[in-house]
Formats: structure tokens, C-alpha cells, sequence
């Protein structure tokens, strides 16, 4: 789940630098777009608040990303950031 916080923005914004010409009607694209990344992510964030156990303070949600031999990272949400999450 928290990988797809990271990249729902990441997909949203790749997908307004498509959108070259200025006009009205790409304006309104663009806000679509914008508007719907945003709620796609809120709607995982508030999947992630429902799932989080309080209780406890161990790091939940983790995610360890090591496929590649250069970048190696780990993800995941304790009790402070649950706070500064949301």
C-alpha cells in the first residue's frame, strides 16, 4: 500500500507532461487528471488509517525494496509519522 502513495503521484504528473498545448479544454484535462491522483490517493491513505493498529508502537506497513544493488530502501509508517501522515 505505501508503495502506491509514492506512485499514484508519480503516474499523475507523467501523465500531465503529455498534455503540451495551453488551451481551455487541456486546462480542464489537466485538473481532471490532477483532481483524480489526488482522490486515488486519498482513498489509499484512508485504507492505510482504517488498517493501522495504534496499540502497538512498532513500524507497521512495511515495504523493503533491494532489487537493484545500488538502491536499497525501506518504507514504512510508526506512530509520529502516523500523525504527520494525516
Amino acid at each position: 500500500m505505501i508503495p502506491l502513495l509514492i506512485l499514484i503521484p508519480i503516474v499523475g504528473s507523467l501523465c500531465l507532461l503529455l498534455i503540451t498545448e495551453n488551451s481551455l479544454e487541456n486546462q480542464t484535462k489537466m485538473k481532471n487528471i490532477a483532481l483524480s491522483t489526488s482522490l486515488i490517493n486519498l482513498f489509499v491513505s484512508i485504507i492505510l488509517w482504517a488498517k493501522f493498529d495504534s496499540s502497538t508502537n512498532q513500524i507497521q506497513f512495511v515495504y523493503e525494496y533491494s532489487q537493484l544493488n545500488f538502491c536499497h530502501f525501506n518504507l514504512g509508517i510508526d506512530g509520529i509519522l502516523y500523525i504527520l501522515f494525516y
